[in-house]
């Protein structure tokens, strides 16, 4: 029931989903694989552009992990974790999100909120930004399941940072994910001080908290595996350990009533060539 308002009633429901149309263009060598550009339309005449790396010489279908960064896929692909995950035989997808890295907007920063104009234009329409970053990646898994070198059975999401929330909602509202993980991700969303300076409009859905805050998301995926790395306060400050599990206590309390404890994984750090390993 609970994902079934996040979807509607949160996100202001996601539009017919439409045939995967997307333009892929040649691959080049990277760093001992290859890199291709795609072009593809969640939505008509919304055009992103993604990026596919992929290690050469690993055999079809392989282990397939959406890494999600809200400045964009060059900055997800900078991250560590991108490199060991190829590395370990994985492609790596990552998407430019709508309003982000080459789709940001113009003039959209305003008193620090970097996305505060395209937040603002997505709540007037009735779909806020996290819904409709949600659908992206709907859509996106939807053109990946056409592709026969990916592996529709291992589909991972990864959210870097802020997109750790998305990566949630993701999976709370498609069952096709098979792992999600969020990495230095916001602990909550509730605060009496101010967000740290960079903090998305988008993740401030309007009655985004008659579903639940962060950790209310992350258990919506249960059982599915999920790894919370890293956590930070809505200041941005870095959580220990101890300070992450008690904050994602109603998860774990979930994850245990579907006798799926081992599917949660909690840290407060990990290596990128250990966290890969887990993921791949």
């Amino acid at each position: 029931m609970l994902r079934a308002r996040l979807r509607t009633e949160v996100f202001g429901g996601f539009p017919k989903t439409p045939r995967p149309d997307a333009k892929t263009f040649a691959a080049v060598g990277h760093e001992g694989g290859l890199r291709r550009p795609v072009k593809f339309e969640p939505e008509k005449g919304l055009p992103l552009s993604l990026l596919v790396l992929s290690k050469t010489g690993v055999k079809a279908p392989a282990p397939t992990c959406v890494l999600l960064h809200l400045d964009g896929k060059a900055e997800a692909l900078k991250h560590p974790l991108a490199g060991a995950l190829v590395e370990k035989g994985c492609t790596v997808v990552a998407p430019d999100l709508r309003a982000t890295g080459e789709a940001k907007p113009e003039a959209d920063m305003v008193h620090g909120a970097p996305d505060h104009n395209a937040a603002e234009h997505a709540v007037w329409v009735g779909r806020p930004l996290l819904g409709q970053w949600a659908f992206d990646v709907h859509c996106l898994l939807d053109w990946m399941a056409l592709q026969p070198e990916l592996n529709p059975e291992q589909l991972v999401v990864i959210g870097i940072g802020q997109a750790g929330v998305i990566a949630l909602c993701a999976a709370a509202t498609d069952d096709r994910v098979h792992t999600v993980a969020a990495f230095d991700a916001p602990a909550t969303l509730v605060t009496e001080e101010a967000y740290a300076p960079g903090t998305r409009m988008g993740l401030l859905a309007p009655n985004l908290f008659a579903v639940g805050d962060v950790p209310h998301l992350a258990a919506l995926g249960a059982p599915r595996r999920l790894f919370i790395v890293g956590a930070v306060t809505p200041q941005g400050k870095k959580l220990p350990e101890k300070d992450i599990k008690e904050a994602f206590r109603f998860t774990s309390e979930v994850y245990n009533l579907f006798k799926a404890a081992d599917m949660l994984t909690l840290l407060e750090d990990g290596k990128p060539e250990d966290m890969a390993a887990l993921l791949a």
